[in-house]
């Protein structure tokens, strides 16, 4: 027997269908046949039933053979139209995309700026290891520089040390022969008859007042490398020749 079956599509559009069920043959599936469809908008209050008495005199003689049971398929149970208008959901729909793609750009333009503040973070990292690496090389020929300036100055203080030191000799050895000279000569005019002269440097024994060693005041003038007596070598020690006794007259 025909059975009535109702659907709605997504605009909200009812279909009505009047369907004859097949029987099942050698094991396969029975085949169903559409015997009427009808399609109308939701909740129409102007125009035509889907079941009028033409439209079922029609169908009844289209299908001779088979037997409809109007009341019980007039009395097949609609489900009510959805609360949410198909126009609705379009815009529903059509915002959630918006929204996708808005979320998609916003998205796409963070990954661009983490990007450009990571290569920003990466240039800037480079010029500090730049930086630090002149810093270090200048440094490192700033401490070259010292290092020369210092043996330059090492090498021009050596000389005048070398030779300040040579001078400072010079004037000890000449200071030294000056005083050996001036011993021996107050040894020879102090010393009784009879006695030979101390060598400069040996204590003297039984000396008077007069035979202190005197020093001689005033500038000491340098001895120059060329005049004679400049101070080449050890003080040589003054010869005395002795003096003999005066012989008494009778």
């Amino acid at each position: 027997m025909p059975f009535l079956k109702f659907s709605r599509d997504r605009r909200g559009y009812e279909h009505f269908a009047i369907v004859e069920p097949g029987v099942p043959r050698r094991g396969k599936p029975a085949r169903q046949r559409l015997l009427f469809w009808f399609r109308t908008p939701p909740q129409v209050k102007v125009g035509r039933l889907p079941f009028t008495d033409d439209v079922r005199r029609a169908i009844e003689a289209q299908n001779p053979g088979i037997r409809f049971d109007w009341p019980r398929l007039l009395a097949t149970p609609i489900p009510p139209p959805d609360a949410e208008h198909w126009r609705e959901r379009r815009r529903a729909e059509k915002a959630a995309k918006q929204a996708a793609r808005e979320a998609a750009v916003e998205e796409a333009a963070a990954v661009e700026e983490a990007a450009a503040v990571e290569e920003a973070a990466a240039v800037e990292e480079a010029a500090a290891v730049e930086e630090a690496a002149a810093v270090e090389e200048a440094g490192a020929v700033e401490e070259a520089a010292a290092v020369e300036e210092t043996e330059t100055r090492a090498g021009e203080e050596a000389p005048e040390q070398e030779s300040g030191e040579q001078i400072v000799e010079g004037t000890l050895q000449a200071d030294a022969l000056v005083e050996a000279e001036e011993a021996g000569e107050g040894a020879s005019a102090d010393e009784a008859p009879g006695q030979t002269a101390a060598v400069p440097g040996t204590s003297q024994v039984g000396a008077g007042a007069g035979g202190h060693r005197r020093r001689r005041r005033g500038r000491r003038r340098r001895p120059r490398p060329s005049e004679p007596g400049s101070a080449s070598g050890p003080a040589q020690t003054a010869e005395i020749t002795p003096v003999p006794p005066p012989t008494e007259e009778v």
